[in-house]
């Protein structure tokens, strides 16, 4: 079994916006390792963003709304070229707190069922 390269995070209460963002990140990253992990049951975003990263088990961590929409057909290479993986994360602690702030300072397949 392959690791994912690329974990996408996504927390959606609206099954049709959950369906039409998986399959475009589907197509968008199929030549490249990696897995969708959706949380449907969120009290807020911060919990579900923390336990869809507790869940992931990529290097790249793609956090995202299921409202977007990808115009770009090089997302996978864009991410691996522009953000470095997250060796930092140490044993599950402020895990997404973390990445994120670790976004900013850079700079700007398993998919759960209904």
């Amino acid at each position: 079994m392959i690791e994912p390269c690329i974990s996408v995070l996504i927390c959606s209460i609206n099954a049709a916006k959950y369906a039409r963002v998986t399959a475009s990140y589907e197509r968008l990253l199929a030549s490249y390792p990696h897995e969708i992990i959706g949380i449907h049951d969120a009290r807020s975003l911060a919990e579900g963003y923390n336990r869809a990263v507790q869940a992931s088990r990529g290097e790249w961590l793609l956090f995202s709304h299921d409202d977007v929409e990808i115009v770009s057909s090089d997302l996978a290479p864009a991410i691996l070229r522009g953000f470095p993986p997250r060796p930092f994360l140490r044993n599950g602690r402020s895990r997404a707190c973390r990445w994120r702030r670790r976004m900013r300072s850079c700079g700007s397949s398993r998919s759960s069922a209904w």
